[in-house]
């Protein structure tokens, strides 16, 4: 067994306006991706990646199995809890307009976030980063990478004295009809051998 294919870890998001680049197998595991990446933020939760499929199968009087199927449905999204509070991120999901206030004399520094209304879904690229380590103990990247997907509140955000107030967030993926079929979705890429 090769146990450096074994991935222990957390994931970073990063997001990007769609038709962004995905950064190189040359961009080192933690370094910027470049462009006009950011990285989405800190996490509480670990993040979840859930692919989903449906079939429509042909059954037949002569088999009590199906003998053909055809991909009808395919749902990809991830989601974890953001552990930063900010109101850029609170943007992304609630899908409004951010006016930071400079402090000056006898007046705060502030955000305000103004939302309500919108019907058109924030879409971004998308992608994720996990560690690959060798056996060498060399860390280099695990990238999923997505063409489009949109950011959505993922469920409460809880307010407790004994926990931080984290934001759950879910990120559905998008098919990129312009791209050819079997490229729609996006892009995995796991190096796994470190540059000579």
């Amino acid at each position: 067994m090769a146990v450096e294919n074994i991935l222990i870890g957390y994931a970073k998001i990063w997001t990007a306006p769609v038709g962004e680049t995905f950064p190189a197998a040359t961009v080192g595991y933690g370094v910027a991706w470049g462009g006009n990446w950011t990285y989405l933020g800190d996490t509480l939760e670990p993040l979840s990646l859930t692919i989903e499929r449906t079939t429509f199968e042909v059954m037949i009087q002569q088999s009590n199995q199906p003998v053909k199927q055809a991909i009808t449905d395919q749902p990809i999204n991830f989601s974890t809890t953001m552990a930063e509070h900010t109101a850029g991120l609170l943007n992304k999901v609630l899908l409004g307009t951010v006016v930071t206030t400079a402090a000056a004399t006898g007046v705060p520094g502030y955000d305000t976030l103004e939302f309500g209304g919108e019907t058109t879904p924030n879409v971004l690229a998308v992608g994720f980063e996990a560690l690959y380590q060798t056996a060498a103990n060399v860390s280099l990247p695990v990238r999923y990478m997505f063409w489009r997907g949109s950011i959505t509140l993922g469920g409460d955000i809880p307010f407790d004295k004994g926990a931080a107030a984290g934001i759950p967030i879910n990120i559905q993926v998008l098919s990129d009809t312009t791209k050819a079929v079997g490229q729609q979705t996006g892009r995995i890429q796991i190096v796994n051998v470190a540059a000579l």
